[in-house]
């Protein structure tokens, strides 16, 4: 968000709103977005660290959605100052999908106010991607450690299994049951999971079979 809001990309900034964020904001919740900043601007109390998309970006992100479900009093600033009027110039030229997008969680709403925080501080590490990614590798599981993906259940041909019984393997009910086992998902009653290899074969064979009831309905055979 940052990069869009040193480009004034108004517009970029909403369309990049996420689906689940905006649910939660519709129904009153609390967000809070993280972000480290950097940059060495002035601030009258003398903090340091706020990141632009915090300061413009979620400033703009609030007043969108708080005119879009006419919440709130149509106020903004960005750094103490009024740009409550350019702001609502500014919405007035938002595309007719970004503003559908956003007027969809409008029939969700249980709130008086979008609840959209930012919390910050400074950080010695912008751009060290190395950095982030050691942070994330610890505190987030391998799932390549723990999880093979469905089709490597498969027989493959360095097994020495021809392509038809690898084929009998596609879509057998226990792999999907190993398959969950191994995510550790338990889904909703009546719900499954899509597994595309499953109609490999199986689709074919099925488009063969109604063509040839079809001939046999046609007398064709």
């Amino acid at each position: 968000m940052s990069s869009q809001c040193e480009q004034d990309d108004f517009e970029g900034i909403l369309m990049s709103l996420d689906h689940n964020l905006l649910m939660h904001l519709a129904l009153g919740h609390i967000c809070l977005i993280y972000d480290l900043g950097s940059r060495q601007l002035h601030w009258p109390d003398h903090a340091v660290g706020i990141p632009r998309a915090i300061w413009w970006g979620l400033e703009w992100t609030r007043f969108a959605l708080s005119s879009c479900w006419k919440l709130g009093d149509g106020l903004a600033s960005l750094r103490g100052r009024d740009v409550s009027n350019m702001f609502a110039r500014r919405l007035l030229g938002i595309s007719k999908k970004i503003k559908k997008k956003m007027r969809y969680y409008r029939t969700f709403l249980r709130t008086d106010r979008v609840n959209l925080f930012g919390v910050y501080r400074r950080t010695e590490h912008d751009a060290d991607n190395d950095f982030y990614k050691k942070i994330l590798w610890k505190f987030y599981p391998n799932p390549a450690r723990d999880f093979r993906d469905f089709r490597d259940f498969y027989p493959d041909s360095a097994s020495g299994q021809d392509s038809e019984e690898k084929a009998s393997w596609r879509g057998q009910e226990y792999e999907k049951e190993r398959f969950l086992e191994r995510l550790g998902l338990k889904l909703p009653h009546g719900m499954a999971i899509f597994f595309a290899e499953k109609y490999l074969e199986m689709g074919v064979s099925a488009k063969k079979r109604s063509k040839e009831e079809k001939e046999d309905r046609e007398g064709k055979r």
